[in-house]
């Protein structure tokens, strides 16, 4: 196999590495045995029964994350937990824009602009 053939496709491998996305979640809360739904609220008043708040959860995610993609990242997370429900409360992104820094030699680096999402939510147990 030629060198040309072997780093053809190395261009795009370098190019989806830096497509790829990193998704973080921290959950502070109890955690029960899982459980097979999850049923999915997006305003307080629409849940039917009483609960309690078994913790809340947050996912973030840089890249080409979606909102809809974390909010199902959240709710496999929340069956994980034991939660009977999930209400999503807040959502948003921020952008950090490209900047350069300097290292310890001096030398300036560019960094690029960097978007990151986040979902909130509450997991919550029927009583």
């Amino acid at each position: 196999m030629s060198c040309s053939r072997t780093f053809r496709y190395l261009p795009a491998v370098i190019l989806l590495g830096g497509l790829t996305s990193c998704t973080k979640i921290v959950y502070d809360g109890t955690t029960f045995p899982a459980t097979a739904q999850v049923e999915v609220y997006r305003d307080i008043k629409d849940i039917p029964r009483e609960y309690e708040v078994m913790g809340l959860i947050k996912a973030t995610g840089k890249g080409l994350f979606s909102g809809s993609s974390l909010e199902s990242k959240l709710i496999k997370a929340a069956r994980q937990k034991g939660a009977d429900a999930i209400f999503f409360e807040v959502s948003g992104e921020s952008t950090t824009e490209g900047r350069v820094t300097h290292d310890e030699r001096g030398m300036g680096k560019l960094s690029t602009t960097e978007t990151t999402k986040w979902v909130k939510a509450f997991l919550l147990k029927f009583k």
